[in-house]
C-alpha cells in the first residue's frame, strides 16, 4: 500500500516550511510517506519536489489547469515524480470532462502515468470518460460525497463499488 502526504499551500503557506516538513519527513525511516503530492501552480513546487526526491519520497504532481499543464511541460517532470494528477477541478458536469481533456492535451506525452479525477458534481462524469479512454483515475471523499444518482455516500468503499460497478 503507498502512503501520501499532501504538501498543499492550503496546509503551510510558507513555500519554504514545506520544503522544511519534507525534509524533515525524511528522518522518519520506515514511517516516512512512499510519495508527496505537489501543486504546480503552488510557489516552490521545484524547491518541495527537490526536497522529496533528496531524502527518498517520491512526487504525485497535481496539474489544476491547462497553464498549470504548460508550466509543467516548459520545466520538465522533475526526476523522483511517480505520476501527475491531472484533476480538473471544473464540478459542472457539464464541462468538467472538456476541462480534463483540455489538461491532457496541454500536459502531450509525458516519462510518468497520468491520472485523471474530477471533482463535487463533475467526478463521475470525468471518471467515466478516464475509464473509456483507458486513462487510471480514482474516486474517493476527496473528490465527491455522494453517488451518480445524488444521494450521500456511505463512504469511500461505498464510492469505490459504485465506480467499480460502471460499464464502459
Amino acid at each position: 500500500m503507498e502512503i501520501g502526504v499532501a504538501t498543499g499551500r492550503w496546509i503551510q503557506p510558507d513555500p519554504r516550511k514545506r520544503v522544511e516538513a519534507v525534509l524533515a519527513w525524511g528522518h522518519l525511516g520506515v514511517g516516512k510517506p512512499d510519495v508527496c503530492s505537489v501543486n504546480v501552480h503552488e510557489k516552490g513546487w521545484v524547491d518541495v519536489c527537490n526536497a522529496a526526491r533528496s531524502v527518498g519520497i517520491g512526487v504525485e504532481l497535481g496539474v489544476w489547469t491547462s497553464g498549470d499543464a504548460v508550466t509543467l511541460r516548459n520545466n520538465g517532470v522533475p526526476p523522483g515524480t511517480t505520476r501527475v494528477l491531472a484533476e480538473s477541478t471544473v464540478s459542472n458536469p457539464e464541462t468538467a470532462v472538456a476541462e480534463g481533456v483540455r489538461i491532457l492535451r496541454a500536459l502531450g506525452s509525458l516519462s510518468v502515468p497520468v491520472l485523471l479525477h474530477g471533482e463535487e458534481s463533475g467526478a463521475w462524469p470525468v471518471l467515466e470518460y478516464a475509464m473509456r479512454m483507458g486513462i487510471d483515475t480514482r474516486i474517493g471523499f476527496e473528490d465527491v460525497l455522494v453517488t451518480p444518482k445524488g444521494w450521500l455516500a456511505t463512504g469511500n468503499d461505498h464510492l469505490a463499488k459504485l465506480a467499480l460497478a460502471i460499464r464502459v
